[in-house]
């Protein structure tokens, strides 16, 4: 019978700790709203340059590639048409 009482004041305590765990866990710190303005503003911010660098790097390479690629043989062909007519001497 004691005993028995003993592991229902021990189960008790355990609960009410349990419980306590439990409330300090939900409280949750409150970031101020600027704070958390700021940080949004900034993310967004950070999108927007990232999104900016992507397209301007993918604009650049195919610009490159166009000027190396296509514009290569017109080029090629202006130096034999140089060539051909005389204005290049080697």
């Amino acid at each position: 019978m004691q005993t028995k009482q003993v592991e229902n004041q021990h189960s008790s305590e355990h609960k009410r700790e349990r419980k306590r765990i439990r409330i300090k866990k939900k409280v949750r710190i409150r970031v101020p709203l600027d704070e958390r303005k700021k940080k949004k503003q900034k993310q967004r911010i950070m999108l927007i340059t990232f999104f900016w660098l992507l397209i301007l790097f993918v604009l650049s390479s195919f610009l490159a590639f166009y000027y190396f690629g296509a514009n290569q043989k017109r080029r090629l062909d202006y130096e034999h048409y140089l060539w051909d007519n005389g204005v290049i001497v080697y």
